[in-house]
């Protein structure tokens, strides 16, 4: 059977055909895509249509193949989106339990910034604690912002040093609070 593709093709025909079959096995919003999809590949293979005696079985074979292939790839894109979610179920959890820890620790800390010098223990607490910026923070006190900055940088560190007496404190890769655990000291606030 010779068939000049593009005009003696009947498409239509055939068109409606594919619609009927795909939309038996696959959800409707994807019928299109589907349909698209197998007549995508029946004009790549289109000089296999002069070998074929029956051009409406060579395109069902080719629309039950491409429905199969959407379905394996339908099952991958869930197990994917279910792998997303759990792993973002688990960094929730991660995270929930790290503002806990956080929350914990913030209790203890502010006995640990009365102990510093009274210049390093309120530029934390106006910075760290009430949450100003620096600059403002800067602008409160009288100083230049770039004293303010180093300021709050050897207030951290003389904070971090105190807490270091008492606890050791275990952080992930983004600075968060992964594990706390109390050293026994006589100095501790915890």
């Amino acid at each position: 059977m010779t068939v000049t593709f593009a005009k003696e093709f009947p498409w239509l025909e055939y068109i409606d055909h594919l619609t009927a079959v795909v939309a038996k096995r696959v959800a409707a919003p994807a019928v299109e895509d589907v349909v698209g999809e197998i007549l995508l590949k029946v004009v790549r293979h289109r000089a296999e249509l002069d070998e074929v005696s029956s051009p409406i079985a060579w395109m069902t074979r080719i629309a039950l193949n491409t429905i199969a292939d959407y379905h394996c790839r339908s099952a991958v894109e869930q197990r994917t989106k279910s792998e997303w979610a759990a792993d973002a179920q688990t960094q929730n959890a991660v995270a929930d339990d790290g503002e806990g820890i956080e929350q914990s620790i913030a209790g203890c800390v502010l006995p640990f910034i009365q102990e510093l010098p009274p210049l390093d223990a309120q530029v934390l607490i106006l910075t760290d604690l009430d949450g100003m910026t620096q600059r403002a923070a800067a602008e409160q006190l009288g100083l230049s912002i770039s004293g303010m900055k180093s300021r709050v940088q050897r207030a951290r560190i003389r904070l971090r040093d105190a807490l270091a007496t008492c606890c050791a404190v275990q952080f992930d890769r983004r600075g968060g609070v992964l594990e706390v655990t109390r050293r026994t000291s006589d100095n501790c606030h915890c």
